[in-house]
């Protein structure tokens, strides 16, 4: 049963991820535009590998079973925009 419960969460927050990575991307990409292409990259992409997917895989896995409300799969979209904001600020402070 939560496993049902859980499918749409996951789907939606698997669309939405998209505009959370291209949150964060775009104002890092902004400060090292001068810099090296594959640089810039792999330091837009590192934040996703490092913080959203295991996010993502552990929130799925403990809303499959029970554990948390099915809504905890958004957790990951959410810690990416929270970054991108804070990110932003500073991309706009300077």
């Amino acid at each position: 049963m939560f496993r049902l419960k859980t499918e749409p969460h996951r789907r939606w927050a698997a669309g939405f991820s998209c505009l959370c990575f291209v949150a964060v991307g775009a104002p890092l990409a902004i400060r090292r535009r001068f810099g090296e292409f594959w640089t810039t990259f792999f330091l837009c992409f590192l934040p996703i590998l490092i913080v959203y997917y295991p996010l993502l895989m552990v929130s799925i896995d403990r809303a499959k079973t029970g554990a948390l409300p099915p809504i905890v799969v958004w957790s990951g979209n959410v810690a990416l925009l929270l970054w991108s904001g804070w990110l932003l600020r500073r991309v706009l402070r300077y």
